[in-house]
């Protein structure tokens, strides 16, 4: 064998191994972003296109050291040229998935959400604020064993405790709704307040909530960065994976049927 066949040969299996290495890449990233919202398709393409040159350059390099006494085999330069074409299709469509899947994520999901506007939702909570809306609030909590007594201690944006409410103590899901009054009687304004739960056995045994709610107007639909769809209630955000029901109306709600009457202390 020639050195200028020699050369041809070992440029030739370096570009198939090229383009075998980039077909691999794309696949995987194509499972990838079957699998996982996550996935870059701009970072996969970037990452191939960038190695465009190289492959120009093995290319010219094969052509250029071919045995002239036996030049590269017309059917293998074609297949080679069809895997690359190949390459290219694959990032095409991979880019084209990702493109549908942030759409049915941000302006999709926002859309369908619309539908929860206006409308009383119940959402699970771990920050503890609720809205205090036309002068209501309602909260829910869920007690793994029966207690004896409940307390639902509420403050306002400044940290000081505005009064304190007494829940039902079934096992189970309980609600509990707030009149916006204070200890003393007075009508709070609208806003954000926090509450924590203080359950008890009547041995004094504390008991924590497995779960906690708010009930709120939701006032307004967006999407954050991650493309989750957010709600407002007021000035309190929740996802909308956090819903758990959704009611047309104060008074649909269960807390009114479902719980004893809560009393400002």
């Amino acid at each position: 064998m020639t050195v200028a066949a020699a050369a041809a040969s070992g440029t030739s299996s370096a570009l198939n191994n090229y383009l075998t290495q980039q077909a691999s890449t794309v696949a995987a990233d194509k499972t990838a972003s079957s699998s996982s919202s996550g996935f870059d398709t701009a970072s996969s393409a970037a990452s191939t296109w960038g190695n465009f040159n190289t492959y120009l350059k093995i290319l010219t390099t094969q052509l250029t050291n071919q045995d002239p006494t036996n030049a590269t085999d017309t059917n293998q330069f074609t297949q080679e040229l069809v895997q690359f074409a190949g390459v290219e299709q694959q990032i095409g469509t991979n880019s084209k998935l990702d493109t549908l899947v942030n759409l049915q994520k941000g302006t999709g999901g926002t859309t369908a959400a619309l539908g929860y506007m206006d409308k009383y939702t119940e959402v699970t909570t771990t920050s503890n604020s609720m809205p205090l809306q036309s002068g209501v609030a309602e909260l829910g909590y869920t007690l793994p064993s029966a207690g004896s007594q409940t307390v639902i201690t509420i403050k306002d944006s400044k940290g000081n405790i505005v009064t304190e409410l007494s829940g039902s103590t079934n096992k189970g899901i309980n609600y509990v709704k707030w009149n916006g009054q204070d200890s003393s009687g007075n009508q709070l304004s609208d806003g954000t307040y926090t509450f924590s739960i203080s359950a008890t056995t009547a041995n004094g045994t504390a008991i924590t909530p497995s779960d906690q709610r708010i009930i709120g107007k939701v006032t307004g639909v967006s999407t954050d960065s991650s493309g989750n769809t957010v709600l407002s209630l007021g000035n309190v955000s929740a996802t909308s994976a956090d819903v758990q029901a959704v009611y047309d109306a104060v008074g649909d709600e269960p807390a009114i049927t479902t719980t004893s009457t809560s009393t400002s202390s």
